[in-house]
């Protein structure tokens, strides 16, 4: 049986902060699984925790190398964009908004961020623009 992003919104959605916290840290997460996890803590209000590398995740080593792709003003839509470069192969992290700026009086002008590695991002920007393509004919 093929587990859909549904299926783990859902299941998500159920577990309790603990058990949700504990398996987004493990680094034992697809990175579908793991973008849905992120998402799932930072609408519950947690902190989301950092990830176990493993050896042969480059990416994850140095957090300062990554760079925002493209951005929305909600999450959901960042979580869409993050499943379309998952599955080309790329990893992504939400940069959510910084949570001061919603007592503010112009709260639409926060954004979430899509990140990937630095790496990566000439080829997420030539898929995002390829999907932009698609989506206008």
């Amino acid at each position: 049986m093929d587990v859909t992003r549904q299926d783990l919104i859902e299941h998500y959605r159920n577990v309790s902060d603990e058990e949700l916290l504990a398996r987004a840290s493990s680094g034992e997460l697809t990175s579908m699984a793991q973008n849905i996890a992120d998402t799932e803590i930072r609408q519950r209000g947690l902190k989301v925790p950092p990830r176990v590398a493993d050896d042969n995740d480059e990416e994850l080593i140095d957090e300062k190398e990554w760079v925002p792709v493209t951005s929305f003003m909600y999450i959901k839509e960042a979580s869409i964009i993050q499943d379309v470069l998952v599955q080309e192969g790329i990893p992504t992290k939400q940069a959510a908004p910084n949570p001061q700026r919603y007592a503010t009086l112009a709260p639409e002008l926060d954004t979430v961020q899509v990140l990937v590695p630095r790496k990566r991002l000439d080829k997420a920007r030539i898929i995002l623009k390829a999907r932009e393509a698609e989506a206008e004919e």
